[in-house]
């Protein structure tokens, strides 16, 4: 059982005015007792979960979202939500926030609260572990490097939705 996370800071639910920012990134390797999430007022910034393995279900205005292997979701700001892991999970999340998330989500075509399949997700986890090294090392660059990981990653998840 692995849990790895890299974060800019403790207090990590920020609302950045640059024009892209990772926040935190974790990965679930393995994982069989997390806990339920619950957040009554969401978050200040974007999360992206992904899973290889297990899967979990997301309460959203009176919806069930059930998140299964090779499937990805991406969570708005100021959202209430909450979701519960079911199973041996293996899965990468991702929080993020910036001026330019809304035009490279509607460029993509990505909509929040939508389920999008993704093939071969274990290619997501390579660039999920890049960021996380990143954010432990804090090296001159890093932020930018984050970012460009995520870009990296949302542009696979775009050309896999689309495949």
């Amino acid at each position: 059982m692995a849990i790895r996370v890299g974060r800019i800071e403790i207090q990590n639910d920020i609302k950045s005015e640059e024009y892209l920012q990772v926040n935190c990134c974790g990965i679930y390797e393995k994982v069989t007792e997390l806990p339920k999430v619950i957040r009554p007022n969401g978050r200040k910034d974007y999360q992206l979960m992904l899973f290889s393995k297990g899967s979990a279900i997301y309460k959203y205005r009176n919806r069930k979202i059930v998140l299964s292997g090779g499937e990805m979701i991406i969570i708005p700001p100021d959202e209430p939500n909450d979701y519960i892991y079911e199973g041996t999970v293996d899965a990468l999340w991702i929080h993020f926030s910036g001026t330019a998330i809304e035009h490279i989500l509607d460029a993509y075509h990505i909509e929040p609260y939508t389920k999008y399949i993704v093939s071969n997700p274990g290619h997501f986890f390579v660039y999920a572990e890049k960021i996380i090294k990143e954010l432990q090392l804090k090296r001159a660059g890093y932020m930018n490097n984050c970012n460009g990981y995520l870009l990296q990653l949302l542009t696979l998840a775009k050309r896999r939705i689309d495949a």
